[in-house]
């Protein structure tokens, strides 16, 4: 029995939410259809039909509350379909996963975590159960979170908020990851890390926070550009030094100072750091 263009009344929603659902338990699954790309995609797998749905409910709810306009919401009730349909639809690519231990199956929920962490470590796990002897086993493949069932609705959604401020800070940390290769294999760095970046005889040495120095042939210009596309922290200083101005330390009028040692600002890009300045000043005024 399929149903499209479902309207569902959720508690605490002022009005019903349109949902556009597709509501298929042949298929033992609950979804909505991903429309020109996602902001969230979540994954439930809860034996319980009932209660597969009523989370499905609190979590379209909870997206609806925090303004997610496209989110991505899969539902399974049974672990072996869930299994088929995480690994034709590269599992990696899943957020967060709302996780039934108990299952009625020779398949449990403990599986099934250990399945996704190695597939993707970054997704995060959150368990619900009412048994508490599994507590070590489910400890040790370090859950987000666990809801006790039964829960209500305001439980769900403070663990939901917790899982969307997560993603959305590692989202950001995301965009600021800088991809260069270096012998044929591609590596990324975290901007947030690098403390300044600097050219040396072809070489493009990134100095990090974590006492890292990854290098790679190439062109300061070319690594400037590509660095400004990804965050606005970095100010070039001299031909050969592109600085993360979140660790200066002290700025003089002819150096800046990080970890306590200094660089010298070159005649070329003085006018610019005067002109940095100045607009950071018309900004906080």
């Amino acid at each position: 029995m399929m149903h499209s263009d479902l309207t569902i009344n959720i508690q605490n929603t002022p009005t019903p939410i349109p949902c556009g659902l597709f509501y298929n338990l042949t298929k033992e699954s609950l979804y909505i259809p991903k429309k020109g790309g996602t902001d969230m995609n979540i994954c439930i797998l809860e034996d319980n039909k009932a209660t597969a749905e009523s989370v499905f409910k609190m979590a379209l709810n909870s997206c609806h509350r925090l303004d997610i306009p496209a989110p991505s919401i899969s539902c399974f009730t049974s672990p072996e379909k869930f299994l088929i349909w995480f690994r034709e639809n590269t599992g990696s690519n899943i957020d967060v996963c709302f996780l039934d231990i108990y299952l009625k199956n020779d398949i449990d929920g403990l599986f099934i975590a250990k399945i996704m962490k190695a597939k993707n470590y970054h997704t995060l796990l959150v368990f619900m159960t009412s048994y508490d002897h599994y507590y070590t086993q489910m400890v040790q493949l370090e859950p987000f979170r666990f809801l006790s069932k039964p829960f209500q609705y305001e439980d769900f959604h403070k663990i939901f908020l917790d899982v969307y401020q997560r993603i959305t800070l590692e989202n950001i940390e995301n965009k600021c990851m800088y991809s260069f290769k270096n012998n044929g294999i591609t590596y990324s760095v975290n901007l947030n890390d690098v403390l300044y970046i600097s050219s040396y005889k072809r070489k493009i040495f990134l100095y990090t926070s974590k006492n890292d120095t990854p290098n790679f042939y190439g062109k300061l210009d070319h690594v400037e550009r590509e660095v400004r596309e990804l965050t606005d922290k970095f100010m070039r200083i001299s031909k050969s030094y592109l600085i993360n101005t979140d660790f200066v330390e002290s700025n003089g009028k002819n150096s800046i100072q990080i970890r306590g040692v200094s660089y010298n600002i070159s005649p070329k890009y003085k006018i610019q750091k005067m002109q940095n300045n100045t607009n950071r000043e018309q900004i906080m005024t």
